[in-house]
This record gives C-alpha cells, structure tokens and sequence, in this order.
C-alpha cells in the first residue's frame, strides 16, 4: 500500500543569512531580536515585531523603502 502526501513544495531560493544576526538585550530579557546589518539596516523585535532603523533611508522613497523590507521580512 502507497499514500501519497500531497504536492511537492518547489525548492526554496537560497538566503543569505550572513546578514542576519541573532541578539538579546539585558533590558528586555523577554525580546528576541534580529540584526539586518545590510542596507536598510535595522532591529526587528519578534515578541511585539517592532522595527527600528539603525540609520536614515536617504535614497528610497517610503514606497522604495516597504518594497525592500518586504523582500526582508516574511512573516
């Protein structure tokens, strides 16, 4: 007897998790934080998914700007 488990999944493209890190903060021990060090770099809190921009995003437009987060950030 054979079953069958559903489709297959296609393959998932490749991450660059280089630029992903993983942090905590004494001050908030309950957060769980990831750094994107890359341009925009920014912190993301995953308890409450709270962005902070580490710096200005001086040559996107707003609309430029959700574009590329975005591709960076799936929930």
């Amino acid at each position: 007897m054979s079953v069958a488990f559903g489709t297959q999944h296609p393959t998932p493209k490749p991450w660059n998790y280089k630029n992903f890190y993983l942090g905590n903060n004494t001050d908030f021990p309950e957060g769980i934080f990831i750094i994107h060090l890359d341009y925009p770099r920014f912190i993301i809190n995953l308890k409450d998914d709270e962005v902070e921009f580490m710096e200005e995003a001086e040559d996107l437009d707003e609309s430029e700007l959700n574009a590329e987060m975005e591709g960076l950030i799936v929930f």
